[in-house]
């Protein structure tokens, strides 16, 4: 399974996402700091991000310019938010289902 790291500024919706992304295997670490985040991802190298667009003041987008290669998930309460078409964009509120479905087409695991 894959290493995935999870960033919502929402201290549930992070928890939710880490516990479900354990649950089907993956290693996972997480935080509701974009600092942290940024430190983080640096040291646990993940396969993929999943990421809050609007994280306490930064914006979650950031990543596509700090890590270039890396996979990136966006999620977002924000309908009018919008992400390069080179990467998923998930609305608020989600169903797991869809994470997973999300997950998987990213990391090429299921079509």
């Amino acid at each position: 399974m894959a290493r995935i790291f999870v960033v919502d500024d929402e201290a549930p919706i992070k928890n939710l996402l880490h516990r479900f992304l354990v649950s089907f295997g993956h290693e996972v670490e997480s935080t509701v700091s974009y600092e942290k985040a940024v430190d983080r991802i640096k040291i646990f190298s993940p396969a993929l991000v999943i990421s809050d667009i609007d994280i306490f003041g930064y914006d979650g987008r950031s990543f596509i310019t700090l890590f270039p290669d890396m996979k990136i998930i966006f999620i977002s309460g924000n309908k009018d938010n919008e992400v390069p078409e080179k990467y998923l964009l998930i609305a608020k509120p989600f169903s797991l289902k869809d994470i997973l479905k999300a997950v998987e087409k990213v990391l090429g695991e299921k079509e």
